[in-house]
């Protein structure tokens, strides 16, 4: 009866943290960083560099806020479709991502971020 009783709360206890874990790992931030400049470009050729600080804010906020979904596979999952990167950089640091054009979400090694960019046929 005395282990019955130790038992619930540590069962307890453990599905609550395993909770709190998941719901963390699913809002953690992509990209984070204070950047001077970000690079698009798509399909290998660059679109636009864009400087102003707020505006990259803004888009960072956007990547790191939109739904996911958990892809834990490795290498580029869609090296099949018309694809682009995001390359934010701040001096010698520099943070890569890559978009999937059609889509216009934003992919990781594990995540794929549904952003919606009209980045060359994007939806926004």
């Amino acid at each position: 009866m005395i282990a019955k009783k130790r038992l619930v709360p540590g069962f307890f206890a453990v599905v609550c943290l395993l909770g709190i874990s998941v719901y963390w790992i699913y809002r953690a931030p992509i990209v984070e960083g204070d950047f001077d400049e970000l690079r698009i470009s798509t399909q290998g050729q660059e679109v636009k560099v864009i400087d102003d600080k707020e505006q990259i804010r803004e888009i960072m906020e956007q990547i790191n806020t939109s739904s996911r979904s958990w892809h834990p596979q490795k290498g580029f999952r869609y090296d099949y479709l018309p694809h682009g990167m995001l390359v934010f950089t701040k001096g010698s640091e520099k943070v890569q991502l890559g978009v999937v054009l059609p889509k216009g979400n934003v992919v990781t090694k594990y995540w794929e971020v549904e952003t919606g960019f009209g980045f060359g046929g994007g939806s926004r």
